[in-house]
């Protein structure tokens, strides 16, 4: 049988497959490239700070992170679970961290934390109706005389526990302030405007009757909380501070919190209930 030869490609077909070949590269590139760049995230819902079903406006932190990601070439995905939920799946690696959590000497035994997002400040609150006079709280110890409620997971459960205060608790801030509403419970430590906001949206005829402590328990930060069980987590959390101290530099970021009417709070706050170094 005779061999048909066929003649080799000319240099402009050789630059039509290699072009060919680049692009296919090019895609699989971006493929995979998009498969590795959404980072999830669990949260609760927790106004105005991290905001169910509100995206893009769905509260300070949320947005402050998912910008700061954008600019770094990352999607950030939230999932809305109990705090307690959060936290196991942080520790699990499931997720690449929770927010927003203030730092504390037990949880940085187990996690990594970033860079401040916004300020917090805590403070104990109650009802005017049902202590007219005030409450009597001069240290942590005196909330010992009233029954107390709390929401499992939050920064305060260990020390109230290390004090032998018994504690009521709930399982989301909105139960915890519905026990408090009712009078099931005296007091709850909740950040100063999620208590507030708290209270506006689901019960807004008792929102002048929300009376905080007069002094606060402590200035704070609130951050991302991050799991060390996360493939590549030290390098990404690197790479968000560097990514969240250019955007806090930047005018959008105080726009942001104007947005929200978050500032400065935590350094204008100079007297306590208890010391922040004395706090876990």
């Amino acid at each position: 049988m005779k061999r048909i030869s066929r003649p080799l490609p000319c240099k402009t077909e050789w630059r039509w497959i290699a072009s060919l070949l680049a692009t296919l590269l090019l895609v699989i590139s971006v493929s995979g490239t998009a498969a590795n760049t959404r980072i999830e995230l669990a949260t609760g819902d927790w106004p105005p700070y991290a905001i169910q079903n509100a995206a893009p406006h769905d509260g300070v932190c949320s947005e402050i992170i998912r910008r700061v990601f954008a600019s770094i070439g990352y999607e950030a995905s939230f999932s809305y679970v109990p705090w307690t939920r959060a936290e196991t799946l942080v520790k699990n690696g499931k997720v690449w961290a929770s927010y927003p959590y203030m730092q504390t000497e037990s949880r940085a035994e187990q996690f990594d934390f970033s860079a401040p997002l916004v300020d917090a400040i805590a403070r104990v609150f109650y009802l005017r109706s049902r202590f007219p006079q005030g409450v009597d709280l001069h240290d942590w110890a005196d909330m010992g005389k009233y029954h107390v409620g709390g929401v499992h997971g939050y920064w305060y459960e260990q020390r109230l526990s290390s004090l032998g205060i018994v504690i009521e608790y709930s399982t989301t801030d909105e139960n915890a302030f519905r026990r408090l509403i009712s009078g099931q419970t005296d007091l709850l430590i909740s950040e100063d405007m999620a208590a507030r906001e708290m209270v506006r949206q689901h019960w807004p005829e008792h929102l002048a009757d929300l009376a905080g402590a007069e002094h606060p328990i402590q200035p704070n930060h609130l951050r991302l909380m991050v799991s060390r069980s996360y493939p590549g987590h030290a390098e990404l959390l690197q790479r968000f501070n560097a990514a969240l101290a250019r955007f806090k530099s930047s005018p959008e970021y105080g726009k942001l919190l104007q947005r929200y009417g978050v500032g400065d709070r935590a350094n204008r706050v100079s007297d306590t209930l208890v010391s922040p170094a004395a706090t876990p």
